[in-house]
């Protein structure tokens, strides 16, 4: 059947079933409230942490309405998509439904409601501090998580964490078709994380590299370091479930880390860009790349970080912004800071806490006059990076 005939096909289904949806509007006079709404599946980061929001959002406000969803897009996590399914109704039938209640009037009230594009995918009302997750495991499933790890030789009272640093890999996979250079200024070398790794695991934490897909391999030999990426090991049920029991996650920023976002496991971000995404609503610590300016070889201040916080490598080099990793040992040094967090010895000084409250709330206030805002809720466990915040200092004292 050719594309004209089946999108005729689908316009006069949508037609057809008016009728029902009127019927399920009805039922408002019964006390019983239908709505209809997609979930994205394509991109993970969003896949997982709206219909958690949305789960947790609907609990709080005691909705009683019914609703029924549909998937748009490939689904980027067989095992994600599993676990939303016993959470709420999914059918390729609610698009048709969806699409129908479209063509009537005050259509809104019985569409769910999203998280505004505007906020793209983050706790903007503080929800999670409030509520408890939804979506989990069965003890079947976390009986299949154990058993690997203990086939690994990690025993249950063994602490892990997960690894994940972005390259192009994955986003090349999307479409050959499609230039994703765009996206460069995000990527990072795993190798200049092994120094931080090897500390990690030298202090009896494993830790598995994650990713659907990698281009590069882990060099490293330590017996605790597992290169899970590259490995015949990888599946999305594990994906989701070692993210989700980790004890911290490391990540560049990119969807996989949304998973122990939605768990309250502490983050470190390093290397991440733009400032104005950093995610202060959740429990974090965060390192950026360095921007400098190429004609002075000066580090951007903080006004600047957010005022050319661009989402493509060509408009920063349009800017005369260089982009500058961290090191081996910034790295390094971030991450022990997270772990010192854990076992409650992180100690800033006067002087770094107070820039560090200042600099939140500059962020803040920067933010604010940006067109797409980001920064909404402040979690009290976010925090910046005592290297970045001594780096800022030094550059104030100069000036």
């Amino acid at each position: 059947m050719g594309k004209p005939k089946i999108r005729w096909l689908v316009s006069l289904l949508i037609i057809l079933n008016i009728p029902l949806v009127l019927f399920l509007r009805a039922c408002d006079l019964f006390g019983l409230r239908f709505r209809f709404g997609e979930i994205r599946t394509h991109v993970l980061g969003h896949f997982v942490f709206d219909i958690e929001y949305y789960l947790r959002k609907k609990k709080l406000v005691n909705s009683k309405s019914i609703d029924l969803f549909f998937i748009t897009g490939d689904t980027s996590n067989i095992q994600w998509l599993k676990m939303v399914k016993r959470k709420v109704f999914i059918s390729p039938v609610v698009e048709i439904l969806f699409r129908a209640n479209a063509l009537l009037p005050n259509y809104k009230t019985y569409q769910i409601e999203k998280i505004p594009e505007r906020v793209s995918s983050r706790d903007y009302d503080g929800i999670f501090e409030r509520t408890e997750l939804e979506i989990a495991f069965t003890p079947e499933e976390n009986d299949k998580g154990k058993i690997f790890l203990r086939n690994l030789g990690i025993e249950s009272t063994d602490k892990f964490i997960c690894l994940m640093v972005r390259d192009a890999a994955y986003k090349n996979s999307l479409s050959e078709k499609r230039d994703w250079s765009y996206h460069n200024y995000r990527d990072s070398n795993i190798n200049t994380y092994v120094e931080a790794i090897n500390a990690l695991a030298d202090k009896g934490y494993w830790v598995f590299r994650m990713g659907k897909l990698v281009i590069d391999p882990l060099n490293t030999l330590h017996a605790k370091i597992i290169d899970y990426a590259s490995s015949d090991l990888r599946n999305d049920f594990m994906d989701i479930w070692l993210s989700a029991n980790c004890s911290m996650c490391i990540s560049t920023g990119f969807g996989l880390d949304e998973v122990p976002g939605i768990n309250d496991i502490p983050t470190v971000f390093v290397n991440l860009l733009p400032l104005q995404h950093i995610p202060l609503y959740k429990f974090s610590l965060t390192h950026p790349k360095r921007l400098i300016w190429r004609e002075t070889g000066d580090l951007l201040n903080i006004d600047e970080y957010m005022q050319h916080s661009y989402i493509s490598s060509g408009e920063y080099e349009a800017a005369g912004i260089r982009i500058v990793d961290l090191t081996s040992e910034e790295i390094n040094k971030t991450v022990m800071e997270m772990e010192s967090v854990l076992r409650g010895e992180r100690l800033l000084s006067d002087a770094q806490l107070h820039y560090q409250e200042q600099l939140i709330q500059s962020i803040f206030d920067l933010d604010k006059e940006k067109k797409r805002r980001y920064q909404y809720h402040l979690d009290k466990r976010a925090g910046i990076a005592s290297m970045f915040l001594d780096q800022h200092l030094a550059g104030n004292r100069k000036k």
